[in-house]
């Protein structure tokens, strides 16, 4: 990972840091396959707050944190998509 400071000129500093376990992030993708959402319904139920937040991971890119994607998963009555 590159590390990049917050200086006056120009660059940004590194993003703070999470509790969240990111070792194993999904791109939307993967995320509506598991889920049977479409991308659409996957980015309202974020703007809702009844999805997991996505991980900022830069230039306008984000993924989920697989565990919570499956933890989300075991408190609905959708049944994972495992392809």
């Amino acid at each position: 990972m590159t590390e990049v400071t917050n200086e006056p000129n120009g660059a940004h500093s590194s993003p703070p840091p999470t509790n969240r376990d990111i070792t194993h992030l999904l791109k939307s993708r993967t995320v509506c396959q598991k889920t049977t959402l479409g991308h659409a319904k996957l980015w309202r139920k974020v703007s809702e707050g009844t999805f997991p937040e996505p991980i900022k991971i830069g230039n306008g890119r984000v993924g989920w944190c697989l565990e919570e994607v499956e933890e989300w998963l075991k408190n609905q009555k959708i049944k994972p998509n495992s392809e």
